[in-house]
């Protein structure tokens, strides 16, 4: 169903356990009970069958107990399997910049894929181009505007005090 032309993955069921306990771990699923279930639920199933779909009913019933509904009218595998994936994606983009795998649950299926990453893992230290510092440009603009109108309006009153003495006094 979803090709990717990358090479095979070559890791252990045991890699993948851990990259899974690596990423249950992480700030990204620390606090979220629910979706560490469902994450844990959907690679459990897809290690011990990965040739075999996992129905939407099994998850709502196995991972947040509902039973006996009509299929497709219970949205909450849906919203929740969204909300995996964007926390994935977190994860691999944040504290698992440096997994070599990455473990997806495409859009469509609930069966979690397991792929090398497209580039090598992010080193220690990275060289990036120096960037415009426009933030400190800004900030250093905006306090000489301040200085400007500052000055202007000292002088403007120290005018208008001068034009006050200065003036006859018409009686």
């Amino acid at each position: 169903m979803f090709a990717h032309k990358t090479k095979s993955v070559h890791s252990s069921a045991e890699d993948r356990q851990a990259l899974l306990a690596r990423i249950l771990n992480s700030p990204q699923f620390a606090r979220s009970v629910r979706l560490r279930e469902f994450l844990t639920f959907v690679v459990e199933r897809g290690l011990s069958n990965p040739d075999a779909p996992i129905p939407e009913a099994v998850i709502a019933e196995m991972v947040f107990g509902r039973k006996d509904g009509p299929a497709g009218d219970d949205s909450i595998v849906r919203v929740h399997a969204s909300q995996l994936r964007k926390r994935l994606e977190q994860y691999f983009q944040t504290d698992g910049e440096r997994e070599e795998v990455l473990l997806e649950v495409p859009k469509g299926q609930y069966t979690p894929v397991f792929r090398p990453r497209e580039s090598a893992p992010v080193a220690e230290t990275v060289d990036r181009p120096p960037s415009a510092p426009w933030a400190l440009i800004a900030s250093v603009g905006g306090v000489l505007l301040i200085i400007i109108l500052a000055l202007g309006w000292d002088d403007l009153r120290l005018r208008t005090s001068t034009n006050a003495s200065v003036s006859p006094n018409v009686s």
